[in-house]
């Protein structure tokens, strides 16, 4: 209901006092300040008046009535709901019973009380009266005449205007009439505004043409999301902070610092008067004409405002200012002011030549407000008749005829009333005048008749009984009624009621009576289903104007009788709406906690919160009822009513409710509002929800491929690639976040990493994601998709948990060394994504997208300072290389390993993770940057492996010697005994890779005795340190350790650990032999940090088997220790695991890691199980310390996908479009360029292609032909340019060529057209319906559609008979027919081409006419001939909002508004063969002529000019035939061209 939510109630013993929750505005100040609220549509208001209504008539049922409110009693939300505060001791109540008391008192008594509240009531009613009959015009003609002081009208037109004493806001103002350099002197121009004063009219018309520019700019290019611009001169005539600048002496300092500067500086306010008027821009106020307390400050710091010189005292300075303000300058020159605050120059073209456009009355704002600029006159206020021109007047005065008072007897004068009587002159003249009266006529109105009422009680004596009182005095409840149709026709009429008093100390029948007169007067002004409702409610009948005191008795108006739908002309949904609203708010209440709590001590029990639960899905299946019964009938009044609780549903915070109604409402709701409509007031909502963090069922059908489909449909591709994809491409790189919180809460037990709640969100994501790709084409996944994927992907590493251990392993994890991390496990979706999309499009996405991307963004890093993002950056490029690498064919790897992949990735990120001179950034609070640079480490070594495996023996050899070497030279900045640290830089010589004379010790392992240990080369040729660096060719730099910040050196000393050296080196041994790695520069030491860690860990199997090692202990500790561990290190040197029965077969190495070993290259061991492995400590976190090293699988090193299906890779020409187009990336608005690239083609017609139709998803067309059939076409790439490709359904029931085909999205159905309309079912062939123009001999010449989403299920045709009608697909019938005809031509000859936009619709007829019709009424807004046009209109296209294109078979080109009979720009397009086909692409138009040839014409509409790029000619090797269609695809920029020998061509 719209009562008012109960916060409080008190008994105070004998009272109860009611606290009410009411929203902050009422709706007197919405019809005071926001009038656009209810301005452009009538359901608005007719909403509020069925609210009123309806909350009346609970009220009466409840026993109870509304009482004497006021329309500052009711206020509303946004969302234009009411509610309403009753006042239960209504003077209605307590008049009844003192009408009843005075029916026992005596005949004498009841007459004197008659008497006496009849005088004091005519009083009263004598002003209303003259009230209604003047208005605000009486008060203005009594200050035109003298009869009012200046002060004072000031006063009452501030008061007509709302404005209130004390509101910041909305203060009274009056003008600064003088400079105060004399008391009656330096008078003020009254004729312009203070802020043009003070700003000057140069900035003042600067700030207006700017606006003005911004505003056209947003129309010439339909920017529908961009923030409104209203050109304007002045935003408001009193600022607050003005208001508290001017009284800033006796206002707190809080309060001054709160409103005008935060901190309190007292020489910012002025000091004088005078120089408060030079420095405002605003106007006065009312206090420096009464109030001399306004100049003495009751701050310490800041002194009183000083008065001018002339003036004594601050009182003084009042008087002389109010006698300056009565001054005859002022008072000839106030009614320029009014003007400009208060009247005509507010608005139109007078406030424009006055600078003086308001921005509040301009802006058309609907959010509610309490305070505003308020235009009280719409013509130039009179000049008031000052003492110098008393003698003339404003206006001719009126001759009355007053009614004289009656005779009274002849007496003597009495002394104290020397005036009591006429003197015998006077008495002469009266006499005189009274003959005078007595000759003259009596007339009457001509529609008079004094037996009307007789005759209507004659006809029904039953229900029209004659009664001396009124009898609505006898029924509260009928009274309650009445004075509600007194507050509806104040709302209904504002202006005309703003100085009508409220109900207060008159009579219901007195005040009844004035409002009656009221809405009499200005009848022809109100609406006509408004005047109904107010006809009823204030029991206006046929006689009352006539007679408006009849005291006959009416049936009794209440509220049912007004709300049943035979009296009152109420939409046909008001009352479901208000149902289910009501419904909506009450369960909307209940499940905010919060507020239910405080409001009415809700206990929170466990029933309650499941009927809460209950309530919230029944609201939800209200919402979809209605939406199923009235949504297609709903016209945008309504719908604008309706669409703020619908999609609060979607919007609500608490709990997943609001995906639940997205899945089930927004199919619906979106095919009601249309697209346009839908990208404005849901498309924000659901995004919301897909950012919203909630994983569980409902949160995954959102993701699911088929609510992914319906928001492609609903809200076009281009909608969604802009803004989904991206939302899309985060949730897929945290799709797991759930499940791994959900694994770590497990506290070591395993769980499926990707269920939640029994549905796969991962895999659901990826089904959605690859089948999102197949339908987008390669170039819009390319622009929109997978380049987000690369984006994003580096969000599945910037989590709290991206680094903690998983226990699973994904991909190649499990063959390489580093360990996989919940990070990892986040990114496998996006990584699976982007594998999938390559092995549909082919290996040009790695190498054209993915690679270089990687690249990018390992550049930055190394390049700039590293940002929080660029560890996590890095690492997902690392993981995503590790699994494109086996996605790439062998012959492709090699042509890009050594620069693309070595030079550009690999050494980069050696240089980035080896960097001496800054830590990493830290990632979360659980982790810092070592553990990113640490996993960094592992990752590099694993591309190192990985590519080694891949590209075999001698390619390791051959390409990643440099590699090898930077990597290992990282060792030396930590563990150099030096203590420098030379970087690598490559020189003339690598590593030697040719035979060597070197022998090995081979020692049996002391814990294993099945396993054997190499133990340490030694060479025939001994070779010195000196000689060894030099032979390396390196170029070094030296870098001091001591130069290295500390915090810097403790991250390298972690990550650079023996642990990482011995899996290196190991690793590297094995895979490009033992004798080529030992070549590095400082194998000594890479060799002496292997030992180490050998030691390190035959520790810890002792520890684990408590048993002796023939090991010595630790590095790190006693003296003595050290020593020995050096001797052992000298003797053994380093050890690597050998499994036990290897054997040297043949002293050639093998070139590949899968044959047989020989020589030092060791054999790959099979996978251990992982039961088998020990657990590792904390020091190896990201390595597993005891797995084997042992190659990756065939399978894993290369996939087989991408050689599987190759039917939509890109080849050949296909190629090069993507290419191009990719490297331009998202500049959608750059002009089309027409590079003659053929992609496919399409056969099937056998004759001319008449009409081509490309599909809003741009993955099909329709196209109709001469051979009287419409085809339906895929457009998927296949091939490399020359493909052909085949229709997918065809439509033969046409007997004639078919000249038209078009898609109905609203309703999914085709319409073609071969002079009678056919509409049928794409999906079943079916026909529905057909539509065939009788008595018409030629047919329909023309259809189109139309983009109004509440008028898009209909079709406009064409006649020859130059008619158009409006067929309404769904209800299958005629809506209305308009029929055409022109003043300058007899004959129009039949219409050639139609387009339709929003609210008209224009057509070119064959004899060179534009006729341009309004939609919705028929009105004929253009009929004109084109001037200069010498052949016939051929073709016309929609270009804006209100913009047309027309060009004629000559070849002219013109550009039109909807409103205007003249072209605003023209010219000639070509001199070659007619124009066949245009089509809008941006802001340019692509035009196709019969010469084969593809021009773009560019309209600039402030120069008025048209600028055409005229392109060569179609090359004979892509298309052969004459042109006869085109159509365009302005996402992809690719052209669909159709030719008169049936083939169809697809070129950009």
């Amino acid at each position: 209901m719209n009562i008012p939510t109960v916060c409080a109630i008190e008994d105070k013993g004998g009272t109860i006092d009611v606290v009410f929750k009411a929203p902050k505005y009422s709706l007197h100040d919405a019809l005071t300040y926001s009038p656009a609220v209810f301005r452009d549509s009538l359901a608005k208001l007719e909403f509020v008046i069925y609210q009123m209504l309806q909350c009346q008539h609970f009220l009466h049922s409840n026993g109870t009535i509304m009482g004497t409110i006021t329309l500052k009693d009711i206020y509303l939300d946004d969302n234009l709901w009411i509610s309403m505060c009753p006042k239960f001791s209504s003077d209605f109540l307590s008049s009844s019973e003192d009408d009843r008391s005075l029916s026992h008192n005596s005949p004498s008594q009841t007459q004197v009380n008659n008497e006496a509240d009849e005088s004091s009531e005519g009083k009263l009613l004598e002003n209303m009266n003259n009230i209604i009959r003047g208005s605000l015009s009486e008060l203005t003609e009594k200050w035109v005449h003298g009869d009012i002081s200046n002060f004072d009208y000031l006063m009452h037109i501030n008061k007509c205007s709302g404005r209130m004493s004390g509101h910041p806001n909305h203060h009274p103002v009056f003008p600064w009439i003088m400079d105060f350099s004399q008391p009656l002197g330096g008078w003020r121009d009254l004729t312009q505004s203070k802020f043009r004063l003070n700003k000057g009219d140069a900035q003042l018309d600067q700030t207006f043409e700017v606006a003005q520019q911004v505003l056209q700019e947003q129309q010439d290019e339909e920017k529908e999301d961009s923030p409104a611009v209203f050109p304007h001169h002045i935003s408001d005539v009193l600022s607050d902070i003005t208001y508290y600048t001017y009284k800033a002496r006796k206002t707190p300092k809080e309060t001054l610092c709160q409103f005008v500067r935060q901190k309190w500086v007292p020489h910012e306010y002025p000091l004088s008067v005078q120089r408060l008027q030079e420095w405002t821009p605003d106007e006065c106020i009312p206090e420096f004409f009464t109030d001399p307390s306004i100049f003495r400050s009751i701050h310490a710091d800041l002194p009183d405002l000083e008065v001018p010189s002339w003036a004594e005292s601050p009182e003084d300075f009042i008087e002389k200012h109010r006698n300056a303000l009565e001054s005859d300058y002022v008072s000839q020159s106030l009614h320029h002011w009014i003007d400009l605050t208060f009247g005509y120059k507010l608005s139109g073209k007078a406030a424009v030549d006055a600078k003086n456009v308001c921005l509040e009355l301009v802006d058309g704002h609907t959010t509610f407000t309490d305070h505003g600029v308020v235009q009280l006159f719409s013509k130039a206020h009179p000049e008031r008749v000052c003492a110098s021109s008393k003698y003339i007047s404003c206006k001719a005065p009126d001759i009355l005829y007053k009614q004289l008072p009656p005779r009274q007897p002849m007496t003597t004068r009495n002394a104290d009333n020397p005036e009591s009587l006429l003197d015998s002159s006077e008495f002469d003249n009266l006499v005189k005048s009274m003959e005078t009266l007595s000759s003259e006529p009596i007339h009457l109105p001509p529609d008079f008749d004094p037996t009307q009422l007789i005759e209507r009680i004659e006809k029904d004596p039953q229900t029209r009984t004659l009664s001396k009182t009124c009898t609505c005095r006898d029924c509260p409840f009928h009274n309650d009624t009445l004075y509600l149709g007194c507050l509806l026709a104040k709302m209904i009429l504002p202006m005309q009621t703003r100085l009508i008093p409220d109900h207060t100390s008159m009579s219901l029948d007195g005040y009844l009576s004035c409002i009656r007169q009221l809405v009499l007067k200005h009848e022809q002004i109100i609406p006509r289903a408004l005047y109904e409702i107010l006809r009823t409610a204030l029991e206006i009948d046929d006689s009352f104007e006539t007679n408006l005191t009849c005291n006959y008795q009416l049936p009794p108006v209440i509220p049912d009788l007004l709300l049943a739908p035979s009296v009152l002309p109420f939409p046909f949904y008001f009352q479901h709406m208000y149902e289910l609203i009501s419904y909506h708010r009450l369960t909307s209440f209940l499940s905010d906690k919060d507020e239910f709590t405080s409001a009415l001590c809700y206990i929170q029990k466990e029933n309650e919160r499941e009927e809460v639960e209950l309530r919230l899905k029944e609201r939800i299946n209200l919402h979809t009822q209605f939406l199923s019964e009235f949504g297609t009938r709903l016209q945008w009044e309504g719908m604008e009513l309706y669409l703020p609780y619908v999609t609060e549903l979607l919007a609500m915070q608490e709990g997943d409710h609001c995906m639940q109604a997205a899945w089930y409402i927004f199919g619906q709701l979106s095919q009601i509002l249309g697209k346009s409509l839908t990208r404005k007031y849901v498309s924000s909502l659901i995004l919301d929800l897909f950012n919203k963090d909630v994983s569980n069922v409902r949160k995954v059908k959102l993701f699911h491929k088929a609510f992914i489909q319906q928001l492609i449909m609903q809200l076009g591709v281009s909608h969604f690639a802009e803004e989904y994809t991206l939302p899309l491409a985060s949730a897929l790189c945290a799709s797991s976040l759930a499940a791994v919180e959900a694994d770590l809460e497990q506290h070591g037990q395993r769980k499926s990493v990707s269920l939640v709640d029994g549905l796969d969100l991962p895999s659901v994501l990826v089904d959605c994601v690859i089948w999102l790709a197949a339908r987008l084409g390669p170039l819009l996944t390319a622009k929109y998709l997978t380049s987000r994927i690369l984006l994003t992907m580096k969000e599945s590493y910037s989590t709290p948990l991206a680094f903690a251990e998983s226990s699973g392993r994904t991909g190649l994890t499990s063959d390489l060394i580093s360990k996989t991390v919940y990070g990892d496990v986040m990114l496998m979706p996006a990584i699976q994504c982007l594998e999938e999309i390559s092995f549909l499009y082919g290996e040009q996405f790695i190498l054209l997208q993915y690679i270089p991307a990687i690249k990018r963004v390992i550049s930055s890093c190394e390049t700039h300072e590293l940002q929080e993002s660029s560890p996590a950056s890095l690492l997902s490029c690392c993981t995503l290389l590790l699994h494109l690498i086996p996605c790439i064919t062998d012959s492709t790897l090699l042509d890009l390993l050594e620069i693309r992949v070595i030079g550009e990735i690999l050494l980069p990120l050696i240089t980035i993770v080896s960097s001496p001179f800054h830590c990493f950034p830290l990632i979360n609070s659980s982790y810092d940057g070592t553990s990113c640079r640490r996993l960094l480490a592992f990752r590099i070594l694993d591309l190192i492996i990985l590519v080694s495996q891949r590209i075999g023996y001698d390619q390791t050899r051959r390409f990643l010697r440099r590699t090898l070497l930077a990597f290992f030279r990282s060792f030396d900045i930590v563990h150099s005994e030096t203590g420098t640290w030379c970087r690598y830089k490559e020189g003339k010589s690598g590593l030697d890779t040719g035979p060597s004379s070197e022998y090995m010790d081979i020692k049996q392992s002391a814990i294993n005795t099945n396993e054997y240990y190499i133990g340490t080369p030694v060479s025939i040729y001994s070779q010195s340190p000196q000689e060894t660096s030099n032979s390396q060719g390196l170029s070094e730099s030296d870098i001091s350790r001591s130069s290295v910040a500390l915090e810097v050196m403790a991250e390298l000393e972690k990550v650079f650990t023996p642990e990482l050296a011995h899996r290196a080196y190991v690793q590297c041994c094995q895979l490009a032999g033992g004798f080529y790695i030992q070549k590095l520069a400082n194998d000594d030491l890479i060799r002496r940090l292997c030992t180490e860690h050998e030691l390190q860990m035959e520790k810890h199997y002792k520890r684990l088997s408590n048993t002796d090692f023939d090991v010595g202990e630790l590095p790190g500790g006693t003296a003595d220790d050290k020593q020995k561990n050096e001797e052992k290190r000298k003797s053994t040197n380093w050890f690597v695991p050998v499994p036990v029965g290897q054997t040297e077969s043949d002293t050639q190495v093998s070139g590949s890691p899968y044959d047989s070993v020989s020589g030092n290259k060791l054999v790959y061991i099979p996978p251990v199980a992982e039961e088998a492995r020990p657990v590792a400590d904390s020091a190896t976190l990201l390595t597993d310390s005891s797995s084997k090293y042992r190659a990756i699988s065939a399978d894993k090193l290369m996939r087989s996908e991408m050689e599987t299906d190759t039917l939509r890779h890109l080849k050949g020409d296909w190629i090069a479009y993507w290419e191009h187009e990719l490297g331009h990336g998202h500049h959608s608005n750059r002009p089309f360029n027409f590079k003659q690239i053929a992609l496919q083609s399409f056969i099937g017609h056998v004759g001319a292609v008449k009409s081509l139709h490309a599909l809003e998803n741009e993955n099909s067309f329709i196209s109709g032909g001469k051979d009287k059939t419409v085809r339906l076409w895929s457009l998927r790439n296949t091939g490399a340019g020359d493909t052909r490709c085949t229709s997918q359904f065809t439509y033969v029931e046409h007997k004639r060529p078919v000249f038209s085909a078009a898609y109905l999205d609203s309703v999914k159905l085709i319409a073609s057209c071969d002079g009678a309309i056919h509409v049928w079912d794409p999906v079943t062939g079916a026909l529905l319906n057909q539509y065939e123009p009788s008595k018409t001999p030629g047919g329909v010449t023309a259809v189109q559609t139309i983009e109004n989403p509440f008028l898009d299920h209909y079709i406009v045709a064409a006649t020859s008979e130059s008619t158009i009608r409006f067929i309404d697909v769904r209800s299958d019938k005629l809506a209305h027919e308009f029929r055409l005809n022109c003043a300058s031509a007899t004959t129009l000859g039949y219409i050639s081409a139609i387009a339709v936009g929003s609210t008209w619709v224009a057509v070119t007829h064959s004899i060179g006419v534009l006729s341009i019709l309004d939609i919705r009424t028929g009105f004929n807004l253009v009929c004109c001939p084109c001037r200069g046009v010498e052949g016939d209109l051929n073709q016309i296209v929609s270009y804006g909002a209100k913009e047309l294109v027309t060009c004629s078979t000559d070849g002219q080109f013109a550009l039109w508004r909807c409103d205007s009979s003249t072209p605003l720009c023209q010219s000639k397009l070509t001199n070659e063969l007619q124009i066949c086909s245009m089509s809008k692409f941006a802001n340019s138009i692509v035009s196709a002529s019969q010469a084969n040839r593809i021009s773009v014409h560019t309209p600039y509409l402030q120069e008025a000019r048209v600028q055409s790029d005229v392109g060569d000619k179609l090359r004979a090797d892509i298309f052969k035939g004459t042109l006869t269609s085109m159509d365009i695809l302005p996402m992809n920029r690719q052209l669909i061209l159709g030719t008169d020998n049936g083939s169809i061509h697809l070129t950009a």
